[in-house]
This record gives structure tokens, sequence and C-alpha cells, in this order.
């Protein structure tokens, strides 16, 4: 699992060509993309790059009150222009109902990559690790003993 922030299409570019490298390695499995990007961004150029790269796609909005989200549908709409032929593209309005969707499905020999905004990845990221141990502890993982 990767949690990304590439929210123009410079990094996305970026993560897109880390993927590329990463699969060269593994050889196996799908790819998994989480997506949700701001209304204010290149979303085609940026759809563009990663979307080709994943066999199931799922597209969400974020919650963040600074941000607006560009909507889930419309997302769909746009990436459906770049898909494999096999590829699968679901909506969801929110963050945790898309993650919980993908983690259920994805196999252990499938990658899953999380990507489009940092409050994105700041909504999954509670998932694992909330913001309270983060306030708390001053670190955004939690150690392995």
């Amino acid at each position: 699992m990767i949690i990304d922030g590439a929210h123009n299409v410079g990094k996305m570019r970026s993560t897109a060509n880390a993927l590329k490298e990463f699969l060269k390695i593994k050889k196996s499995g799908r790819v998994h993309l989480l997506i949700g990007i701001a209304a204010d961004k290149d979303i085609k150029g940026i759809l563009k790059q990663i979307i080709p790269l994943a066999d199931i796609i799922t597209t969400c909005a974020f919650a963040s009150a600074i941000k607006a989200c560009t909507p889930p549908e419309k997302l769909r709409q746009l990436a459906s222009k770049y898909v494999k032929k096999s590829s699968n593209i679901r909506v969801f309005s929110k963050s945790k109902p898309a993650l919980d969707w993908v983690l259920q499905r994805a196999l252990p020999s499938d990658s899953i990559l999380i990507t489009g905004s940092f409050y994105l990845a700041g909504d999954v990221r509670d998932h694992w690790v909330t913001e309270e141990f983060i306030l708390k502890h001053g670190i955004s993982f939690k150690p392995s003993r």
C-alpha cells in the first residue's frame, strides 16, 4: 500500500513512473487505485498519468473545509477515457467507505495506491494512525516492536 500526496500533473507523473518501476519488479497482482482530487487542479492531466496503470479504480471525495473536492462521479466520467479495457471504476461520496471497499477486495498479491490529494491522504491515514495519536506522540506512525 502506498499513500501518496501527488496533487498536480508533475507529481502524478513522478508517482506513475515510480509505480511502473515497482510493477516491473513485482510482476503479479492487480493495482487498486483510490483517488480524490481537488476541484482547482488539472484533473484530466492528473488522471491521464495514473489511470492507465490501474486495474481497479475507486473515486471518492475527501473531507476538507478548505479545499473543494472534485465530485467523485465527475472523476469517474473523466477517468473512463483513460482506463484499461478490463478496468472497473467505483464511485464513493466519502473516503472511508471507499477505503473499506478497496481493503476488502484487495488480495495479498495486489497493490493499493491512494493518491490525488494530501487531503485524501489525511482522511485515510486515520484508518491506521489517528490525529490524536500524532498530536500526543509527535509521530505519524506506530513504531514496531
